[in-house]
């Protein structure tokens, strides 16, 4: 069975962080684990405070867990605080830890920032080099490469500047777009940046409103077929990237066509399987 492993935050309505992190690897078949790096209080009305579990505690939580289960794939989300981002890039070197996601988060749906500019500074010092896919979204793209986006042309060029810091693989998620942006209104594209090729990953953009969690969502279950690709080379692709985010994308179109009412704010994104028999 294939191990997949959250390092993330915890939201208690279970919309975002290691709770939609571990749901979505259950749901695609993966055993799941978790390892908090920070403690919220949040609903789906919103964020109201972030505390960053300490470093210590974080060091020993992935330590003892990597000493006896060693993940196929992980996702990392929110981290808390710079003493964290350098907790986890050492544990990765330590463990020789492999298909890597990294949401590079910079704030919650309802808007709550998750990441000061020190921290910012930290993730690309630190542990970028180290991750094998980031996922941003357009603000965080932006945040990323400097720049606004306003075409594709300006995609290009902020790939450009991106990989001029980082190797890996980057993927652009279309939720964000605008009008201006994109060629059409309806569209939610998502970009795959692989060794220097753009490749359109194309989707319809949906008018849902069960929104919360979709970064996380997404990323693990990128997470999850980028590393059953890579073990059990199911992919027909020279690219395996390419067949893990249009997996992706294939799995985040049908959850967004979801309408579950859950809370009085913005509700999670859940892929919902036809229910196990009882």
């Amino acid at each position: 069975m294939l191990k997949f492993l959250s390092i993330a935050g915890l939201d208690p309505s279970g919309g975002a962080g290691i709770i939609a992190d571990t749901r979505t690897a259950t749901i695609l078949g993966a055993y799941p684990m978790a390892v908090v790096t920070t403690q919220t209080v949040q609903n789906t009305l919103g964020v109201t405070k972030v505390q960053p579990v300490t470093s210590s505690l974080l060091n020993h939580q992935l330590r003892s867990l990597l000493g006896d289960i060693t993940p196929d794939c992980i996702k990392i989300g929110v981290v808390g605080s710079v003493e964290n981002v350098k907790v986890i890039a050492r544990v990765i070197k330590d463990f020789k830890l492999k298909n890597i996601v990294l949401d590079p988060i910079l704030s919650s749906s309802s808007g709550a920032s998750f990441t000061s500019t020190p921290l910012f500074k930290a993730l690309k010092t630190h542990l970028l080099s180290l991750v094998n896919v980031i996922t941003p979204n357009l603000p965080e793209f932006q945040a990323l490469c400097g720049f606004d986006i306003k075409n594709s042309h300006d995609i290009s060029q902020g790939y450009k500047s991106i990989s001029s810091y980082y190797n890996g693989d980057i993927i652009l998620t279309g939720g964000h777009f605008s009008a201006d942006t994109k060629s059409t209104q309806d569209s939610a594209n998502d970009y795959v940046y692989h060794h220097g090729n753009i490749t359109t990953i194309k989707g319809k953009k949906i008018d849902s409103r069960n929104t919360h969690g979709t970064g996380c969502t997404y990323s693990s279950a990128l997470a999850c077929f980028l590393a059953e690709s890579t073990l059990n080379n199911t992919s027909n692709s020279p690219v395996p990237i390419i067949t893990a985010a249009t997996r992706a994308k294939d799995y985040m179109t049908q959850a967004l066509s979801n309408d579950i009412p859950i809370g009085n704010g913005t509700p999670p994104v859940i892929y919902n399987p036809p229910p196990l028999p009882i």
